[in-house]
């Protein structure tokens, strides 16, 4: 328990210390508590890493509070951490409010979240969801295990179909907050699948509790590597890719016989 604690102290210690670094050498031009996008001071020309040049003045000192893992414009480089870049604002709004009600449970997530006003946390969501993902294209591309299971499920093991959640292209549904997908690192939506599919349950949200943690214990092995490989490779622009339309069963067929979260 002692060295568990330590272990936690140090890891927040330590994200602190990126932070101040990265606070100290951004370029970043203060106007009061408030500073101006990177994007509003250069008019190079935009690349995927590069903000969004319609987004307003943000409080670049909170950005910072995100950059240290999850990159300044939501594009991590370590697979470890997710993607934020894209993501859907509410869910963002809703997983910080999660870290800071203590609903979810992460020592780093839960101490940084604290730091934040409401009015933070909703400029946050914006803010990361106007950025541009990083596509990161792979071999996998036209994975067919994956791209089935994702487009159409598995009625025989009673596992819906993804796309009745998050949508063909994996944009997600900002209204009922479920998050994007597409182009996320392969490892870490492997990892969290297989967390669910042995049975854990990082937060207390009804939501989740009756959706994801059920549907991965369905998912075996193989499902939870091809699944996670194709979603990394998914189209990051809006839209869907035409070779994904050729489905040989309609989407609507695939759902179980007695209801996509039936027991």
């Amino acid at each position: 328990m002692c060295f568990r604690l330590i272990h936690s102290c140090f890891a927040v210690i330590s994200t602190l210390g990126l932070m101040l670094w990265l606070l100290i050498t951004s370029e970043t031009t203060h106007a009061g508590n408030q500073v101006i996008a990177p994007s509003e001071r250069h008019t190079t020309h935009r690349t995927h890493s590069s903000p969004n040049h319609n987004q307003p003045g943000v409080d670049q000192s909170k950005i910072v509070l995100c950059a240290a893992c999850h990159g300044v414009y939501g594009n991590a480089t370590d697979p470890r951490y997710p993607k934020l870049a894209g993501q859907v604002a509410s869910f963002i709004v809703l997983q910080l409010q999660h870290f800071k009600s203590g609903k979810r449970h992460n020592p780093v997530m839960q101490a940084l979240s604290k730091t934040l006003s409401k009015q933070d946390i909703h400029q946050l969501g914006s803010y990361f969801a106007s950025q541009q993902v990083q596509p990161k294209l792979t071999s996998n591309r036209l994975n067919g295990d994956g791209r089935k299971l994702y487009r159409e499920g598995d009625a025989k093991h009673n596992i819906p179909a993804c796309t009745a959640c998050h949508g063909s292209s994996g944009h997600g549904n900002p209204g009922a907050k479920y998050p994007r997908l597409s182009g996320q690192f392969a490892q870490y939506t492997e990892k969290t699948l297989r967390y669910w599919h042995n049975g854990g349950h990082e937060y207390d949200a009804p939501a989740y509790d009756e959706i994801m943690p059920m549907i991965g214990k369905r998912l075996n092995m193989h499902d939870i590597t091809a699944l996670s490989r194709y979603i990394e490779a998914m189209p990051t622009q809006n839209g869907t890719d035409r070779r994904e339309t050729n489905l040989s069963t309609p989407i609507w067929k695939a759902a179980t016989k007695n209801g996509p979260l039936a027991h």
